[in-house]
């Protein structure tokens, strides 16, 4: 899975990873900004996520930090346009299998990413019902169900309450719960369960 917010790049890393001589890679998807790379490896569980370190809503060291508490086995590589040593540990230590500067060449960023996908095969989490519950660390309960699904479809936590019939007191303390819980903003939230619940369409 590749995750940089600028369309070119994307494509580039792409065109390196299917032009692999050897035909070790397939891209299952791509997203744009930190919030959707989360959906994306929520919904897909990739054996190896390609990601920039700059990105929206989270950037690559936010969304390594995510996956190293998530359940999956994907492993990230990221990718820098300039990445000191102090930089590069600290994205190590937060559990990146690597870093890579957009000044390598092709050969040494193709090397990264075969060596990431050869330490650990994929897990799929995904759970029925579509919510990944184990990766989000939630526990699974109908009136989240309802309230995540309604919060994807971009309502506030005031309209959810008035469709359920629940004070929006009641509302903001589940979705508050459920952030702390998943390590997420509630936007990033929402964009993750959408991102799930499109994949399922």
């Amino acid at each position: 899975m590749l995750a940089d917010d600028h369309p070119l790049a994307r494509a580039g890393l792409r065109r390196f990873l299917e032009h692999d001589k050897a035909g070790r890679f397939t891209v299952v998807g791509e997203a744009s900004d930190g919030g959707e790379a989360i959906g994306l490896l929520t919904a897909l569980a990739p054996q190896v996520a390609v990601l920039d370190l700059q990105m929206p809503i989270a950037g690559g060291r936010e969304v390594v930090a995510w996956l190293k508490h998530s359940g999956l086995a994907t492993r990230a590589v990221v990718v820098s346009g300039f990445c000191d040593s102090v930089q590069e540990r600290d994205l190590l230590s937060a559990g990146a299998a690597s870093v890579v500067e957009k000044t390598a060449e092709p050969k040494q960023f193709l090397a990264a990413v075969a060596a990431a996908g050869s330490q650990q095969p994929a897990t799929d989490v995904r759970q029925a019902g579509g919510i990944p519950w184990k990766a989000l660390h939630l526990v699974p309960t109908p009136r989240r169900e309802k309230i995540l699904r309604l919060l994807a479809r971009g309502l506030s936590a005031r309209e959810i309450a008035a469709q359920l019939g629940r004070s929006p007191r009641t509302v903001e303390a589940i979705l508050a719960t459920v952030q702390r819980q998943a390590r997420l903003t509630r936007r990033e939230l929402a964009r993750v369960i959408s991102g799930i619940l499109a994949s399922e369409a």
